[in-house]
């Protein structure tokens, strides 16, 4: 017998002395088994121990968990297991480790057929040393018929150190990792093809909510694959460690961009400031965890993680009930989102800290609530749109009612000014037609005004009516208290014009110096007479004051209304009040003149 052979027996008769660990018995109709309650396994806090004497230790433990979940531990844990072959013909079996992020898992195969074999896997060694080429640790393995193999495992991780072990007939894993590689990529395909629809939307509409979304959805893709271990099967050979930091840059991002959504899509900075301060404290330590992630170590850093995830499920959990409470509608739809997302993360966090055992449910709770989120965030940020575009349809129809209301007859071009350059225009000429001290219309406007509602009044025969305005003493108000109080006055006296005009046709706007003129179009000599009485009565119960000086000032009004003829015109009009106006004034001022021999009497 050679030296190997019995250096072999040895260890079997050790491992068969010591332990009484769990035994796997698989035959030809075998196809899976997952490893978790009777495995034995025993914590080395120095990490001294080795193959050769780990099983004489005494400590070993019998687990009742569905998967070993020891939580965030630097110690060295060992696991012990045998597979036993009761059938009469050889199996090829695969060995998985589901959890990608374990820095060293050192495996130790036993074989009553074969010399002792010892592979080393783990997330801190390059791809090339792994057996088999996976996301997941895969140990290969051959059992022929009425044998036994014995695994012994030494695991050691910065990170959480969960060993959920299962036990694969070849071919029965090949079929099943098929189906999941499906199943992964219709998930990479859902999130991905958000985010790129998504993110063309932004570039459409540069709406940022769009580009916030499409980053969430980015950053949860880098997530999962993280999860999955795509990272380190992608980049393993180029950089050791890759996965870890792909891990924390992601789960930065997911915080970073979920709150910069939740920020503008439920309008936290106008609606809720201190929540939206508390949201953008969130980015900020985001950013900071991103950018940490380059220069400190994992173990640090993944703890500080679960804080940034947690504050980050606060802070949006808050904002998204008090936004609910205030009964803004889509609300409603990412608070659903937030708790999917919030129970599958918490579920997730749990059974990393061993608090919750590891099953399948446990291990994808994280997934299947993101994605329920996901998928209400976007119906979240739809209904979100559709409610702006509802608002500005009925907005739009407020405005096109009220102007046919008023305005009839209104020229096809005036109603269909809606071309972002004439809106320019507009505006433009809105600020050339105002005047800068009484903020009334100035005298170009109303030239052009007054020219264009008397040919539209002898067109339709309809009444139009003019005041003319001159406030009495004004030159005395100037010389005794100066040229700014006197400014003061004309602004106050601009302010009670303006509050007697009720109609959009209608046009109040400083004539020159110290008069004015309101145009009236469509509007009898009574209605007229009406308005004129009531600029002077509220001018004469004004207090003009500067905090120092107190005065009240009166006005003369001049008023002319007829239906325009032929042998009318503008200027002959606007003559007309000229003479009523001085007519007021030589009268005794603080009254109104018109056409006929009646007068309203001084309050």
């Amino acid at each position: 017998m050679s030296l190997l052979r019995l250096a072999t027996l040895i260890l079997l008769l050790t491992f068969c002395h010591h332990a009484q660990a769990l035994s796997v018995d698989v035959n030809e109709v075998f196809t899976q088994k997952d490893i978790g309650p009777g495995v034995e396994f025993l914590v080395d806090p120095a990490g001294e121990l080795t193959a050769d004497n780990v099983n004489d230790q005494p400590g070993w433990q019998v687990s009742t968990a569905t998967a070993l979940n020891f939580g965030f531990s630097s110690e060295v844990y060992w696991v012990r297991f045998t597979i036993r072959n009761t059938g009469t013909k050889p199996i090829d079996l695969m060995v998985e480790s589901r959890f990608p992020f374990l820095d060293h898992l050192d495996v130790t195969l036993l074989s009553d057929h074969a010399p002792p074999q010892q592979l080393a896997l783990g997330d801190a060694l390059p791809l090339s040393s792994r057996p088999v080429r996976h996301s997941h640790f895969l140990v290969p393995l051959h059992a022929p018929a009425q044998s036994e193999v014995r695994l012994l495992l030494r695991v050691q991780s910065t990170s959480a150190v969960q060993i959920p072990l299962t036990l694969w007939e070849k071919t029965t894993f090949v079929e099943r990792d098929h189906l999941r590689s499906i199943y992964y990529g219709l998930l990479y395909g859902l999130v991905l093809s958000i985010c790129l629809y998504h993110l063309l939307i932004f570039l459409s509409v540069r709406e940022s909510a769009f580009l916030w979304y499409a980053l969430v959805n980015l950053s949860l893709a880098g997530t999962f694959a993280s999860i999955h271990g795509v990272p380190s099967v992608l980049l393993g050979n180029i950089n050791i460690g890759i996965n870890d930091k792909i891990l924390l840059l992601s789960m930065a991002g997911c915080a970073t961009f979920t709150s910069l959504f939740t920020h503008e899509v439920l309008q936290m900075k106008k609606a809720r400031p201190r929540l939206a301060l508390a949201l953008r404290v969130v980015v900020y330590l985001g950013i900071l965890q991103a950018a940490l992630s380059f220069v400190l170590p994992y173990p640090l850093l993944i703890r500080a993680m679960v804080v940034l995830v947690l504050a980050t499920l606060a802070a949006n959990m808050v904002a998204h009930v008090r936004r609910f409470l205030d009964g803004y509608p889509p609300a409603r739809y990412i608070l659903l989102a937030v708790l999917a997302a919030a129970v599958g993360v918490v579920v997730t966090l749990l059974e990393k800290l061993a608090l919750l055992p590891s099953t399948w449910l446990t291990e994808n709770a994280i997934q299947t609530g993101v994605i329920a989120m996901t998928l209400l965030f976007s119906f979240a940020l739809s209904y979100r749109m559709n409610m702006d575009r509802q608002l500005r349809e009925n907005a739009q129809a407020e405005l096109i009612a009220s102007q046919q209301q008023i305005n009839e007859n209104l020229d096809r071009m005036v109603r269909e000014r809606t071309d972002a350059l004439e809106q320019a225009n507009t505006q433009l000429q809105e600020a050339s037609n105002t005047d800068a001290l009484t903020g009334l219309r100035n005298r170009r406007y109303f030239n052009e005004s007054f020219e264009l509602e008397f040919k539209r009044a002898f067109r339709e025969k309809t009444p139009l009516s003019l005041l003319l305005l001159d406030i009495d003493h004004f030159k005395q108000i100037n010389d005794t208290y100066g040229h700014p109080f006197g400014d003061l006055c004309l602004t106050q006296a601009a302010q009670v014009i303006r509050s007697q005009i009720r109609r959009p046709p209608d046009v109040a706007a400083r004539y020159g110096g110290e008069e004015f003129v309101v145009l009236l179009p469509n509007t009898h000599e009574d209605g007229a007479r009406h308005i004129a009485a009531a600029i002077c009565e509220s001018l004469r119960k004004t207090i003009i004051s500067d905090d120092t000086r107190k005065v009240r000032i009166t006005v003369s009004i001049g008023v002319v209304s007829l239906k325009p003829g032929a042998e009318d015109s503008t200027e002959s009009l606007l003559k007309r009040a000229d003479v009523l106006l001085y007519r007021a004034k030589e009268n005794g001022r603080n009254r109104v003149e018109w056409d006929v021999d009646r007068q309203v009497p001084q309050g």
